[in-house]
């Protein structure tokens, strides 16, 4: 794996195929024929995760399915493994984030006592 992490990305080729046409159309809509005329965009796709790990060779790992509405019609996309090296300021970045919403929460409850 670089050091960048990895993606792997398996897409439902009836789904796939079924919404091309309508995310070309939301790309060009978005930047502009020049920019979005080679492009494919899927706006606030919904991300089911399924796995949400640490791996034992200091990688987080988010798998889950992707999802989107088009035209009110909802469609499976594909599934997605996101892996991605955590470094030990990651962890010092996330104790501090998770300290911090502790202490909030501890503050709330103490109030309400």
């Amino acid at each position: 794996m670089s050091d960048n992490g990895e993606v792997y990305l398996s897409l439902t080729e009836d789904n796939f195929k079924k919404t091309l046409k309508e995310a070309k159309a939301i790309a060009i809509s978005e930047f502009g024929e020049e920019d979005g005329g080679n492009e494919l965009l899927y706006q606030n796709l919904d991300f089911e995760v399924e796995e949400l790990e640490i791996t034992d060779d200091d990688n987080i790992r988010i798998t889950g399915n992707m999802r989107t509405t088009i035209n009110g019609k909802e469609y499976q996309l594909g599934y997605l493994n996101l892996t991605v090296p955590i470094t030990s300021k990651d962890v010092a970045d996330f104790l501090t984030f998770t300290v911090k919403k502790i202490n909030k929460m501890k503050t709330v409850l103490e109030g309400l006592s």
